[in-house]
């Protein structure tokens, strides 16, 4: 990795013979045109074989446990970005006359602004997400959008279907849980196993979904009424880091779970709050009260 503007600096490359015989180094070229990198060598399988001595046009025999050096020199780069020149080695084994084999490596010059990555840092320290936890069913149910206009949906009624415990819990342990449910995955898809299969499946990833989800938990942060200046405001806003970038994703409609946070003391109830209007780092809940 440089940074913009490093003057142009020398690799050098080792191309060792690892086998039990004698090979025949051909040549060592790019395989596509790298513009401003070169190579050089001694023995000149870097060169066209049109223009090199006679004695090394056929290339050169290099013998076991023995390596030729060849010199790539990396040029000076203003523009960010990461630059590829991909090398190629072409050679036989010496009792092999006619067969010739071909060895590749990549070489990426990475042009890197180092304050461009401060942007990238963490804002604060990596933690875990919190322990899946149920509220009880203590839930102060939110105030859900308005359909749009021309657009009436069909409400159908869905109950509550809650992972079963004994799921949950073979699920939490993970794959070296011995349970059957988990050994079984190892055997081929059948027609006698596939709903039970597909069925856990289906658990196991909507519990990684519960899981993941935490991580963009938000502990003791405020939230301000919206409209502002009225003393009734219909909504609360709060500000979502990586909004923006879809982390987390969030779509009308949605739902959060909040509770309050005073004195340290937590509120055992939830309030449940949808999502009204979504904005560029901002989004509006509408909760019961």
């Amino acid at each position: 990795m440089r940074q913009p503007g490093d003057p142009a600096s020398e690799v050098r490359l080792l191309v060792k013979n690892e086998g039990a015989s004698a090979v025949i180094l051909k040549k060592v070229e790019f395989f596509v045109e790298a513009v401003g990198f070169q190579l050089r060598d001694k023995y000149q399988v870097t060169s066209p074989v049109l223009s090199r001595d006679e004695r090394l046009a056929p290339g050169v025999r290099v013998v076991p446990g023995r390596s030729l050096a060849v010199t790539l020199t990396v040029p000076k780069k203003n523009e960010l970005g990461i630059y590829v020149a991909p090398v190629v080695a072409t050679f036989r084994a010496e009792e092999e006359k006619n067969v010739w084999k071909h060895m590749m490596v990549e070489i990426a010059l990475k042009i890197q602004d180092p304050t461009a990555t401060l942007t990238l840092a963490p804002v604060e320290p990596f933690s875990h997400p919190s322990p899946l936890r149920s509220f009880g069913g203590r839930v102060e149910p939110g105030v859900r959008p308005m359909s749009k206009a021309g657009k009436k949906k069909k409400n159908v009624a869905l109950g509550d279907y809650l992972m079963p415990a004994d799921v949950t819990q073979v699920l939490r342990d993970g794959l070296k849980s011995t349970d059957d449910r988990v050994t079984k995955l190892d055997f081929p898809l059948s027609k006698f196993n596939y709903i039970w299969r597909l069925q856990f499946l289906l658990w196991a990833e909507e519990h990684q979904m519960e899981y993941d989800i935490r991580h963009y938990d938000m502990k003791a942060v405020p939230m301000t009424g919206y409209p502002p200046e009225s003393r009734t405001p219909r909504f609360l806003m709060l500000h979502v880091p990586g909004l923006a970038e879809n982390r987390p994703s969030v779509l009308p409609g949605d739902k959060i779970y909040a509770s309050i946070a005073a004195g340290g003391a937590k509120d055992s109830l939830a309030y449940e709050g949808y999502v009204h209007e979504i904005w560029e780092t901002k989004v509006l809940l509408g909760f019961s009260r």
